[in-house]
């Protein structure tokens, strides 16, 4: 198995155990934003080299996999867009598409603030050592 495949898997396990438990801590609990980053890349720095790179590589392949969601006003989004044109040979109303982009940007910005004030709660003993 490689990483790639582990990272869809993991993503659709936690969104699954989500629905299930109706519950958000599955997903809430295993997600970071800058700042848990930062502090996932200070212990991986005091673990040696090796393990920085590999959690970079972990970190790209994580931001791909987040990118290609069909969230609006990201890539994925955009993406949902051109396979809609594609299919009915037009353009998406234009009203549409900008409404469907606010909403995701606002979503987006929204969903960055939570996570940032999470991590911060949550690794204010690594950040602030």
């Amino acid at each position: 198995m490689n990483l790639g495949h582990f990272t869809f898997s993991a993503l659709g396990h936690l969104i699954k155990t989500s629905i299930v438990e109706r519950d958000i801590k599955p997903l809430s609990t295993s997600f970071s934003g800058p700042v848990g980053i930062l502090a996932f890349t200070k212990l991986s720095m005091a673990s040696g080299t090796w393990q920085l790179f590999y959690f970079i590589a972990v970190i790209s392949l994580g931001l791909a996999v987040v990118n290609i969601l069909p969230i609006p006003a990201g890539d994925g989004g955009r993406l949902v867009f051109v396979i809609y044109e594609a299919i009915f040979r037009k353009r998406a109303p234009v009203k549409i598409e900008r409404a469907v982009n606010s909403f995701g940007m606002f979503f987006l910005l929204a969903l960055f603030l939570v996570v940032t004030v999470k991590d911060v709660i949550q690794f204010k003993d690594i950040l602030f050592k």
